[in-house]
């Protein structure tokens, strides 16, 4: 069943939540899923969960692409695994490729970067996840930026350049 409610605080909406789940029988072995908008308020309601129930556990917070894709999976067989551009395949991806970043004046920002990590690898796996999860979201709130890049084209004069090079 799919319920939506809808609040500018997240407090009223945590708040209908744990009403609406005391109401339903909820079996042990099946996850929680509840689908957020963002990074930030799925860690959010975990840790409000654990606070307000004393634990938190097997409750999943996906965006909802994610779980569309996971859906559409259940559905056709065929459907790989990730999506081709979700986070985690796009971090893996980031990764390698900023292994092998050109060593051109609109990529010294992140050689910089890279060239501080006390650790390089992990500096580089920490960088790819950000860029990553901007990109996640870019998909989700900026798709007319990300078909504009496609194309080649910048974005109004605040655009950082190495992000059309990288997408």
């Amino acid at each position: 069943m799919l319920s939506i409610y809808q609040s500018h605080h997240v407090d009223e909406l945590f708040a209908h939540l744990c009403q609406f789940l005391h109401t339903k029988s909820h079996h042990p072995f099946q996850p929680l899923t509840v689908l957020v908008p963002s990074l930030a308020i799925g860690r959010w309601l975990t840790y409000e969960w654990a606070n307000i129930f004393g634990i938190c556990a097997h409750v999943d917070t996906p965006y909802p692409a994610e779980f569309m894709w996971e859906c559409f999976g259940k559905i056709v067989p065929e459907t790989p695994k990730s999506a081709i551009l979700g986070q985690k395949a796009m971090h893996w991806r980031l990764f390698e490729a900023l292994a092998h970043l050109p060593n051109e004046p609109i990529y010294q920002i992140l050689h910089r970067y890279l060239e501080r990590a006390p650790q390089p690898i992990v500096g580089r796996w920490q960088l790819a996840g950000r860029i990553a999860q901007v990109f996640g979201d870019y998909r989700t709130y900026r798709r007319d930026w990300l078909a504009a890049w496609h194309q080649g084209k910048l974005i109004e004069q605040k655009d950082k350049p190495f992000r059309h090079q990288e997408w």
